[in-house]
């Protein structure tokens, strides 16, 4: 299991300082350093520049889970081992190295603690990688899941013409359906100044359901009732359109619209589709 520390506040805080760790990729490699064995300072500079250095161990020192020994090198804390073992353990659950490397190298700030530990849940989940010399072909697999569902959850956080027009093809083509769209405020601002008649066309109807978020998501997230994916932007905060996760599971399913709901929290329902003062 994911999470091996329960859900006490004491547990919840070594959870959100592992995810801490995770969510860096500079922390990350000074963390396995260490983990392998105590390191001087001087050791641990082959990372990055001092100053940037400095600021992790300073990290970790401030939150107990690094301590200088006898030798002047840094080794785990009582605390840093305990997070040590689930920071491997959740490695370990991944199933393949082309999975640790998503998760590793993306952002994973609009992802909640307690999702982020039930990904052991994803087990089959697949990675599709953008193809330069075919990008119709990369498209093909995103447009079969949401043309196969006649219900779609979608946090979009990146805009495309292409991505419309799939959108405008789910709802022409499906009689029955239900439509909720979370937009970040730059992306609702797009969808009408530059796809109004498209966007009317996915607002016209009552199965349609708009709403703004109140943060900017860096995801984009899509939940249908037979699927689920997920783009990811880098850490450095450029959004990664090459690679999509997605999981046509249950449990996949699942964990997305937990995603989805966690995402609503932070949105308005906009009564007129046309309409809004930011």
């Amino acid at each position: 299991m994911i999470n091996l520390f329960g859900d006490t506040m004491e547990n919840i805080g070594l959870n959100k300082k592992m995810k801490a760790i995770l969510n860096s990729k500079i922390k990350s490699l000074i963390f396995l350093d260490v983990i392998a064995e105590p390191k001087t300072f001087k050791e641990l500079k082959k990372w990055s520049c001092q100053s940037t250095v400095s600021n992790v161990i300073n990290f970790f020192e401030f939150n107990n889970i690094f301590e200088l020994n006898d030798d002047d090198k840094y080794c785990l804390s009582s605390e840093g081992k305990i997070i040590s073992l689930n920071y491997l353990n959740f490695l370990d659950s991944l199933p393949d190295k082309e999975m640790v490397g998503f998760w590793e190298n993306h952002s994973i700030k609009d992802i909640p603690d307690s999702l982020f530990y039930d990904l052991n849940l994803l087990e089959n989940g697949n990675l599709n990688e953008y193809d330069n010399t075919c990008p119709e072909r990369s498209f093909e697999i995103y447009e079969d899941l949401v043309q196969g569902s006649k219900v779609l959850n979608i946090v979009l956080s990146v805009c495309s013409s292409k991505h419309v027009d799939i959108l405008n093809d789910f709802v022409n083509k499906n009689s029955f359906f239900n439509l909720n769209l979370i937009l970040n405020q730059d992306i609702y601002l797009e969808l009408c100044n530059n796809y109004k008649k498209e966007f009317d066309i996915i607002t016209s109807s009552n199965k349609t359901a708009i709403y703004i978020a109140n943060v900017d998501f860096d995801i984009f997230l899509n939940v249908g009732d037979s699927f689920m994916s997920l783009n990811l932007s880098f850490k450095d905060g450029n959004y990664d359109n090459d690679v999509i996760f997605y999981d046509e599971s249950s449990q996949g399913i699942k964990w997305g619209l937990k995603l989805f709901e966690n995402c609503l929290e932070k949105a308005r329902y906009l009564e007129d589709g046309t309409n809004i003062d930011i």
